[in-house]
């Protein structure tokens, strides 16, 4: 009688853990679009702070606006780059 009580208390675990994980899979389902929306927003804001940071700098011929111009479009390019991962991600 002692391995009934046992086994009964581990399928009642067993289904309560099911159910909680049930329903976490459908908020989870819900959650990553949203994060994914919301990292798309932050990418394209960064973007456009870039854009505006090379724009600032295109009457300035100095060298270090150079270097700095230049590093600034490695960043945009990485940063379109993220953001067209994560839209092909979403679709």
């Amino acid at each position: 009688m002692e391995g009934d009580p046992s086994k009964k208390d581990e399928v009642e675990q067993t289904e309560k853990s099911s159910s909680g994980e049930a329903s976490g899979e459908a908020s989870e389902s819900e959650a990553p679009q949203s994060n994914i929306d919301e990292q798309i927003k932050e990418l394209q804001e960064k973007i456009k702070e870039i854009k505006e940071k090379i724009a600032a700098l295109a009457n300035d011929n100095s060298e270090a606006a150079q270097q700095q111009r230049k590093a600034l479009e490695i960043q945009l390019l990485e940063l379109t780059t993220q953001l067209l991962s994560l839209m092909n991600e979403k679709t």
